[in-house]
């Protein structure tokens, strides 16, 4: 005589248990949007002014390394709780400058998809694989056999929710070294492109203005194109 007890008896704490994973998440996110679009800290946020006195100093991080780590690690916390990383490269280039601007943005952003690419790995894997089995192994086979390739065209793809993205590889369990050596990759277009429409604007400078866009409008567009035939005959060999 088998000793397990029945199915629904496992399946409703499983159930249960998954649901309040997914609730606690989704509550941990709105909270942080919640938080970041209080005034007082959206006026402090985008006071360029008052962001430049407090973490800029007249030698640059070069004399003030602590500013340097301080303004990377809120740079990942901020992309982590989900504001874009857009958004991040445009303020670093209006505080900083292209140069400066551009290493900031680019650092935070990556270690701030890796907070969220963690997140998903331990928090949503089982709950995926559990309640989308069907789905889940297409997708992980699919992603796994060709993750640097799938993560860097969805890094080059303008506007894309990073966050859910980041969530999405790794519930997915993406390999952790595809998953970064295609970020670090594909951050480089966004976070140039917008450093320069930052650091252009702050500075009156057209030069950096047209860069920007040429990066924007044509450098990114050509890359997308190049790599989606890849990914559409990966598609097809796995179906």
């Amino acid at each position: 005589m088998s000793l397990e007890p029945p199915s629904g008896v496992v399946a409703k704490p499983r159930l249960a248990h998954d649901l309040l994973r997914v609730a606690m998440l989704s509550a941990f996110f709105a909270g942080a949007a919640f938080v970041l679009h209080l005034p007082v800290v959206r006026e402090h946020l985008f006071d360029v002014p008052w962001l430049r006195a407090h973490l800029r100093s007249e030698e640059g991080f070069s004399g003030s390394p602590y500013r340097f780590f301080l303004v990377v690690a809120g740079g990942a916390v901020l992309v982590g709780l989900g504001f874009p990383r857009t958004w991040l490269a445009v303020v670093a280039g209006t505080l900083f400058g292209a140069l400066e601007g551009s290493v900031l943005a680019y650092l935070g952003a990556l270690l701030g998809s890796l907070m969220n690419y963690e997140i998903g790995r331990s928090v949503l894997s089982g709950v995926v694989k559990r309640r989308l089995e069907g789905v889940y192994n297409k997708w992980k086979g699919r992603v796994r056999r060709d993750a640097f390739w799938w993560v860097l065209f969805a890094r080059l793809i303008p506007f894309m929710n990073g966050t859910l993205m980041n969530l999405i590889f790794g519930a997915m369990r993406t390999p952790i070294a595809a998953f970064l050596a295609a970020s670090a990759i594909g951050f480089l277009p966004l976070t140039i492109s917008f450093v320069l429409f930052g650091s252009g604007a702050a500075g009156k400078n057209h030069g950096q203005l047209l860069v920007a866009a040429i990066v924007f409008l044509l450098a990114q567009p050509l890359l997308i194109l190049r790599l989606w035939p890849r990914l559409s005959r990966q598609r097809k060999v796995t179906e």
